[in-house]
């Protein structure tokens, strides 16, 4: 997943002080840190869907070499 690495600059900081703030108040550490493992996973493949897409978009006109 080659969008995986972009999303987790911008986002594995984050959800992790998210996670640790929230299961710092209310004790549930599996919970916290299944959703923010779901969390990451969505914007990994919504990353990589949009970037899939783009790419697309602006080279559509160069032809495969078989």
């Amino acid at each position: 997943m080659l969008g995986s690495s972009v999303v987790s600059q911008i986002a594995v900081c984050e959800l992790t002080f998210a996670g640790s703030f929230i299961q710092s108040r209310t004790f549930l550490s599996f919970e916290t840190y299944l959703l923010v493992g779901a969390i990451y996973l969505v914007l990994a493949v919504a990353l990589r869907r949009v970037s899939d897409r783009v790419g697309r978009r602006l080279f559509r006109h160069r032809q495969v070499a078989a």
